[in-house]
């Protein structure tokens, strides 16, 4: 599945995304404002690039003006929540583009 704005596209991870996600990843002002470390080598991003490219509700957010991957959004089960059909949505964007 994939969706569409005029600027950007969310589509499924692909191998090939491996140095755009480790670019922005890598970042210390990214990933803990998501709720998670900052990657610390290109083989972390690798592990986890393959953990994403299996969860179905996990996007791949592209720049289309330079078809970068420039973010990540993601729903997951909360379990953590009485109702276990509640999702939450994460999501985390390069530092270059905020704002």
């Amino acid at each position: 599945m994939e969706m569409e704005t005029d600027r950007i596209r969310l589509r499924p991870w692909d191998r090939k995304d491996l140095e755009d996600l480790y670019a922005f990843a890598k970042n210390p002002a990214v990933g803990p404002q998501a709720g998670w470390r900052p990657h610390q080598s290109k083989e972390e991003s690798s592990q986890i690039l393959s953990r994403m490219m299996t969860t179905p509700d996990a996007f791949a957010v592209v720049l289309k003006s330079t078809m970068r991957v420039v973010g990540m959004i993601s729903a997951g089960v909360d379990t953590s929540r009485r109702n276990l059909a509640a999702k939450t949505i994460g999501c985390a964007l390069d530092e270059a583009y905020w704002n």
